[in-house]
């Protein structure tokens, strides 16, 4: 898949999810582990102005399910009905009401939301993107609880990006050219995969950006 079809599947599915209720700055839960559509799930919601909640599929339920109370999502994405499944069992959690977003259903949700973005175009996304506040949360990473309950770290733009630039140099220096890639196998609920994912241009593009939020656009363009 290209940078530039995988933007405009996160444009397309982003329009979906505001149709279901997403708004800006809450947050939305995504349990999977690395694939392509967790990549686009995540961008998605980024472009409706959420906050993406990256979490592990090899957590435990009841790590799982005291990081949804914590976090308080507004939609859990879930890779599998099974695990679904198994966290409602935790009924008497607030989550356990929240709606749902199965990976199995993003064809056909791609397919209306492509439809949804021939009508209403991507000037208000780009816009969205290039206009976010660096100062604003960007992401929550949770940690993996091995040592205790998992707690939250709230991670803005800035903070993001000044990192991101620290392991992009880092890339730079073990890469000899661009045309090189990189396997990326830490999971994409830890920051490192995080960065990973969002490591995409060249120096000359990206020193000029002062918001992951644009990091998002310009390494799918």
């Amino acid at each position: 898949m290209c940078s530039s079809d995988l933007l405009d599947d996160a444009f397309a599915l982003s329009l979906v999810l505001e149709d279901r209720g997403v708004r800006p700055g809450e947050r939305v839960a995504i349990i999977a582990g690395n694939s392509v559509d967790f990549a686009k799930v995540q961008w998605a919601i980024t472009c409706c102005g959420a906050i993406p909640v990256p979490l592990s599929a090899q957590q435990s339920d009841d790590d799982l399910a005291a990081i949804l109370e914590d976090c308080g999502a507004s939609l859990i994405c879930l890779e599998s009905q099974a695990r679904g499944d198994r966290l409602m069992q935790h009924s008497s959690r607030p989550f356990a009401n929240r709606p749902v977003l199965l990976f199995p259903e993003l064809s056909e949700l791609l397919e209306k939301g492509r439809g949804l973005l021939a009508v209403r175009g991507r000037e208000a996304l780009r816009t969205r993107l290039w206009d976010a506040d660096p100062g604003a949360l960007f992401l929550l990473m949770y940690t993996s609880g091995t040592t205790g309950e998992p707690k939250g770290a709230m991670i803005s733009q800035t903070q993001f990006l000044g990192a991101l630039h620290d392991c992009a140099e880092l890339f730079r220096t073990h890469l000899e050219t661009e045309a090189e890639t990189s396997l990326t196998v830490l999971p994409l609920a830890n920051i490192f995969g995080q960065f990973e994912l969002a490591i995409g241009r060249s120096e000359e593009h990206t020193s000029e950006l002062h918001s992951p939020y644009v990091i998002s656009y310009a390494v799918f363009c």
